[in-house]
């Protein structure tokens, strides 16, 4: 019995670390899932502005400047959100759609 009341304090404190470790866990589950959300709201738009001006194309076939610079206006933080390569594709975008107004 005395050995039981000894170790309890040892006993207490790992049941603490436990769930101190638990809650920091979650957390961490917390602020990834945030995170994630987060990109997903600041990327969907750009995704929205690519689709807009690629439907445009496809149904009027007549882009003017002025759609090209609302794409790259709209898709300006596409660098900080995206892989290079989606850069590439929206640049590469532009410029078809000014070559099919020559």
């Amino acid at each position: 019995m005395e050995n039981i009341i000894e170790n309890a304090p040892t006993f207490f404190n790992l049941i603490i670390a436990a769930a101190v470790a638990f809650i920091a866990y979650q957390q961490y589950m917390l602020a990834k899932f945030s995170t994630r959300r987060e990109l997903y709201n600041r990327r969907i738009p750009i995704f929205k502005s690519v689709m807009k001006y690629i439907s445009k194309v496809i149904i009027d076939t007549d882009i003017n400047k002025d759609d090209g610079f609302q794409l790259l206006k709209e898709t300006s933080e596409t660098n900080f959100l995206f892989e290079p390569d989606v850069k590439n594709f929206i640049d590469e975008l532009y410029k078809k759609g000014i070559e099919l107004n020559n």
